[in-house]
């Protein structure tokens, strides 16, 4: 059996397989090159992400004018108009029957949700072990 996409396009939906999409960090700009030079105009830009469902990180790409210089280190983000791609590659010279495949995932924008996973964690309150051991101490009523 066979699996086809069309044009390679694999469909997915992208809050149900990803969950919480968490900012990692920017990776450098991929550069467009023509004949083998660099024409200085930005490609596309890669992004670290981790995924809370799939407890992976993973890249997307965006396109070059996609602005992330508001984004920090766990920042939850929303992918719009999401694209997995599939892609292999063979190595027609190797000895073995060996070939590279993945998914190159592709969104034309983002939305920060205003929460950030290590503030929601410091928002918490951790109890102490004095706290647990002498609850409500501090709300008695002195008579």
């Amino acid at each position: 059996m066979t699996l086809e996409f069309d044009q390679g396009i694999v469909p997915g939906l992208v809050k149900e397989t990803l969950g919480e999409i968490y900012f990692v960090k920017a990776q450098r700009p991929r550069m467009l090159y023509e004949d083998n030079e660099n024409t200085g105009e930005i490609k596309e830009r890669p992004v670290e992400f981790s995924s809370a469902t799939q407890e992976t990180m993973f890249v997307v790409n965006f396109p070059p004018k996609t602005n992330l210089d508001g984004l920090s280190f766990g920042d939850v983000v929303e992918l719009e108009e999401v694209e997995f791609r599939f892609w292999i590659s063979i190595d027609h010279e190797s000895m073995s029957n060996r070939a590279e495949n993945d998914l190159k995932v592709s969104a034309l924008r983002y939305k920060k949700t205003g929460k950030n996973i290590f503030q929601m964690a410091t928002s918490n309150h951790v109890l102490s072990a004095k706290e647990k051991t002498e609850p409500n101490k501090g709300n008695v009523k002195k008579e």
